[in-house]
């Protein structure tokens, strides 16, 4: 879906004929490809290498640990673990602990593609690798958009995002649900571009099952991702509509296979297709927020969202002391009259306007839940660099001018990572939401002078340990390195529930039975609520044999 362009050219003007205005790839060389492999190389280790240290390589909050927690299911060969009666001392959020069985209450969509790489024990890879596919898909989608200076621009403006990174560095489903979404773009422009009916036909089908993928990993942003694809493709396909009906039918047939996988997923674990788990978690929320704790309706959703996601988008991406947007909007301005920027604009507009509907909202990292749209705002931002480059000629002396763009993007770009990498290093390091290294040192007879009674020697194993936190503090758990069958657990690792812990002592027989007092100061720099704490003191006390 690329655009051909003269450098003599005017950007601002419209293409001479509807043959100029018709997207068509941009051929790559050799050394475009190689850029490309190097750079999302790159991606890669640097995912790993946030996971390793600042995440301290374990799921951080809730909804990661629960994704964790069902692609340890799903590698066990499982579709839900098996229950315990005593659900208080194991109760986790956002996953349904009934008498009967443990499942996540998400899809099932993200936690399948991680279960593989918890059978290999290397779970980190999994979103790395999908970062590291993004940037190649990123690429593709803005070389045909617009050429191969904007893909090259593409790829680098993701490589220096911390939010891009750090998303592909923890255990968060939305790195899977971009990728797939990129894919589909990919495979869906060049279905109504193709000629050949079978080809076009064999491009919608890889364009449905990856929208379907997307589907059983966040519906509600598949569907509005789907949206802005279909968008896209009418603004660079207008010309040919008549291929269409061919790679959209075998689109829409592939696609359901997503749509029935999660349906089946629903019946397995909530007992009925249409339930899913999420609703039967919390039977009192709306999706949509009309009788949620947040909002009073959906268009207080919008009113309040709508300007968050906004301020986040614009100074979340890079952390630039300029705004983020500002190239984006440079991208929409100059190029008002031409096809790819209505439809990657409008598109992004679109995933962010239908998300402002939805009632939860947070800022893990950054506006995670629009994360989706990242890739095709990041492609305007690079079009928005070129085209400054293009008509610095136009606005006085070209060097001095290209000169001085140069210095105000590279400069941007050395504070950004220079200061909001480690500002979000910094903040998400430790102990996010109760999980991280500080807890993992203790557990594991890392700390040399524990206070309390009785002293654990290091490498405990063979034992209970109950975490007791004021207030029973629901984040503070290490609940993701029990086994699935919970009497298998070397260490088992529990909340400490006073009138449950005779009955763990019965039924999970150990050599030793430890409580792990904590005390932690709060920290709620980035979000209204406390997601962070730090831990302040602490203390181990032997249970007596039961």
């Amino acid at each position: 879906m690329s655009r051909k362009t003269d450098p003599t050219d005017d950007p601002l003007s419209p293409p001479a004929s509807a043959v100029a205005q018709r997207c068509a790839p941009t051929v790559a060389s050799s050394a475009d490809v190689a850029f490309v492999i190097i750079v999302a190389l790159i991606v890669l280790v640097g995912c790993l290498a946030l996971n390793a240290t600042v995440l301290d390589g374990v799921p951080h909050g809730w909804d990661a640990c629960a994704y964790y927690f069902q692609g340890q299911v799903f590698a066990a060969g499982r579709v839900a673990a098996p229950s315990t009666p005593l659900i208080a001392c194991f109760w986790v959020a956002n996953i349904l602990n009934r008498t009967d069985k443990r499942f996540a209450k998400y899809p099932p969509g993200w936690p399948a593609l991680l279960a593989p790489f918890m059978l290999l024990r290397v779970p980190q890879l999994a979103n790395a690798l999908l970062a590291a596919c993004c940037i190649v898909l990123a690429w593709d989608a803005a070389r045909r958009a617009f050429g191969l200076r904007e893909a090259r621009l593409t790829i680098l403006l993701l490589s220096c995002s911390p939010f891009f990174m750090f998303m592909g560095a923890n255990y968060l489903s939305h790195m899977s649900c971009a990728t797939a979404l990129l894919a589909t773009l990919a495979a869906f422009t060049r279905a109504v571009d193709d000629r050949h009916k079978r080809q076009a036909a064999a491009w919608g089908a890889a364009a449905g099952l990856a929208a379907g993928l997307a589907f059983l990993i966040r519906p509600f942003s598949a569907v509005l991702g789907v949206t802005g694809i279909v968008w896209i493709a009418g603004w660079l396909g207008r010309d040919h509509r008549r291929r269409w009906p061919r790679p959209v039918a075998a689109a829409c047939l592939a696609g359901l296979i997503g749509v029935a996988g999660l349906l089946l997923f629903n019946r397995a674990t909530s007992g009925h297709a249409f339930l899913m788990g999420h609703r039967l978690y919390a039977p009192h929320f709306s999706f949509l927020g009309e009788h949620g704790f947040f909002r009073e309706s959906v268009w207080q959703n919008v009113a309040v969202n709508f300007p968050i996601f906004l301020r986040g988008l614009n100074k979340e991406i890079w952390g630039w002391p300029l705004p983020d947007l500002w190239l984006f909007l440079v991208a929409m301005a100059a190029g008002f009259r031409d096809r790819c920027s209505w439809a990657l604009g409008g598109a992004s507009i679109i995933f962010v306007l239908g998300h402002s509907f939805y009632f939860f909202l947070d800022n893990y990292f950054g506006p995670r839940l629009v994360f989706e749209a990242l890739p095709w705002i990041v492609i305007l931002s690079a079009a928005g660099i070129v085209r400054l480059w293009d008509m610095a000629g136009r606005i006085g002396p070209r060097a001095w001018c290209q000169a001085l763009i140069a210095i105000i993007i590279v400069a941007n770009v050395l504070v950004g990572a220079l200061t909001f990498f480690p500002i979000l290093a910094r903040y998400y390091s430790g102990n996010y939401c109760g999980q991280g290294g500080e807890l993992l040192e203790l557990v594991d007879g890392g700390v040399s002078t524990p206070r309390g009674v009785g002293t654990p020697r290091r490498g405990l194993d063979n034992a209970v340990i109950f975490v007791r936190t004021p207030g029973n503090y629901a984040y503070a758990n290490l609940f993701w390195r029990n086994e699935l069958e919970l009497g298998n657990s070397d260490v088992l690792y529990a909340r400490y529930v006073p009138e449950q812990v005779a009955a763990v002592m019965v039924n999970f027989p150990r050599d030793e039975y430890w409580i792990l007092d904590l005390e932690y100061a709060e920290y709620r720099d980035r979000n209204e609520y406390a997601d962070r704490f730090t831990i302040t003191n602490h203390s181990w006390i032997r249970l007596p044999d039961p």
